[in-house]
């Protein structure tokens, strides 16, 4: 019987013996390398720095991706708040209310409170704190299948006459003191109302200002005195001035639906949304010139490829002496290096199309990414790659000319001439 040894020990001959052939091949291809290194020709120098770029490229545009888009999911997991919508119920609720309120459906294992939030609250006149509870809706995207029914945001309940509005709706809105908002609250007795109050005070976190706002002042509700609770805050929302910047209203009227996406109501300040959108937009259409810069390079490097291996063809087929092989060695590689230039760049930019729509759609699903971000960069995006293939399809035929002047034999230029007459 053999031994545990015995047969690692003809495993390792066995390998060994099945690699023997292609470690050789690697010897002589690390040799021809060294060789052609040494030589130092134009060629092989100008496809090594055009592959390290192409792959310096890809690797920094990857990367860029990656990082953006976990970026922006961390930022929506962070604003962990939520607010709940269901047939009977309705408002802003603690962990233990969203808990109950998820352990309704079969796939929901378990629903934990990530953080609590503690702000201290400043008015014109008094000072005093709040908190409350957050969970991480995003993370639990794949099984929840909740996204209609959840809204990230960091909403507080003050224990005062003041309706507390947390970070992410108060950035949405984009309000100042004073600016007058309307407001869809769910009153101490279940019923609903719609109303507008006046923005008075801005939530410090450890003395920095965080973008949060606190409403008081409400039309047409009276007893909002003593120790009375505030009603709870459903949605705050705009009719004119997001739907007058954007073409379509996305604001319903509807006091049990909670919108993600809120607006100011002075119909005279544009709502400063587009700057988000601007700087999404501005991401991937950099991301996208990344991905032409490598499409680029890719084809430059196949074309001084193909070009070397067509003078090499040449070569080998004895019509290098004669004047119409000078002439089909001038005509070759731009022939064939235009030709590949086409076929990679329409790949590329395919590829390049794909990616980035395959990247926007997996951003649609992250809670607080509006749908209108993404239909704002898609036909800039679009168009930029298509330019960007078309552009290279044309010049890289023109810019194939130079390496082919290079690599033609100077001494068959007169049999060019003599073709020509």
């Amino acid at each position: 019987m053999t031994s545990f040894s015995d047969k690692v020990r003809v495993f390792v001959k066995d390998v060994r013996e099945k690699l023997r052939p292609y470690a050789a091949l690697f010897i002589f291809a690390a040799r021809f390398a060294f060789r052609t290194a040494k030589r130092c020709r134009i060629e092989y120098i100008l496809t090594a720095g055009v592959m390290a770029l192409a792959i310096a490229s890809l690797t920094l545009s990857l990367a860029l991706t990656d990082g953006i888009k976990k970026r922006i999911q961390s930022r929506a997991c962070a604003e962990g708040h939520i607010v709940v919508r269901s047939a009977q119920y309705a408002g802003i609720a603690d962990h233990t209310a969203v808990a109950a309120y998820l352990a309704q459906y079969r796939d929901v294992v378990s629903a934990s409170a990530r953080y609590t939030l503690t702000g201290v609250l400043r008015s014109r006149e008094t000072v005093f704190t709040a908190s409350g509870f957050g969970i991480d809706p995003a993370a639990e995207r794949k099984t929840l299948r909740l996204e209609r029914a959840l809204t990230a945001g960091r909403y507080f309940s003050a224990a005062r006459d003041e309706i507390v509005l947390g970070a992410s709706a108060a950035r949405a809105l984009k309000t100042i003191p004073g600016d007058m908002v309307s407001v869809i609250v769910r009153n101490p007795d279940g019923s609903f109302s719609g109303m507008r109050c006046t923005v008075i005070g801005i939530v410090y976190y450890n003395d920095t200002v965080r973008d949060a706002f606190f409403y008081t002042t409400f039309e047409g509700v009276s007893a909002m005195h003593g120790n009375q609770r505030a009603p709870d805050v459903i949605a705050c929302y705009a009719r004119n001035a997001f739907s007058k910047y954007h073409g379509y209203n996305r604001m319903k009227r509807d006091t049990s639906l909670v919108e993600r996406s809120l607006s100011i109501t002075r119909s005279d300040r544009k709502p400063e949304h587009s700057r988000a959108v601007g700087s999404a937009a501005g991401t991937l259409l950099g991301l996208s010139g990344l991905f032409a810069l490598c499409a680029v390079c890719v084809m430059a490097a196949c074309s001084l490829v193909i070009t070397n291996a067509s003078r090499r063809i040449i070569n080998a087929s004895k019509l290098y002496a004669s004047p119409e092989g000078a002439l089909i060695l001038s005509a070759a590689p731009v022939f064939f290096s235009g030709a590949a230039g086409g076929i990679i760049g329409l790949f590329a930019a395919l590829l390049s199309f794909i990616y980035t729509g395959i990247w926007g759609i997996n951003l649609r699903a992250v809670p607080g990414i509006p749908a209108e971000l993404m239909m704002t960069v898609y036909p800039p995006l679009t168009l930029t790659v298509l330019v960007t293939a078309g552009i290279a399809i044309v010049l890289l035929p023109l810019t194939s000319v130079i390496p082919s002047l290079l690599y033609t034999n100077r001494k068959n230029l007169p049999a060019i001439t003599s073709v020509h007459e």
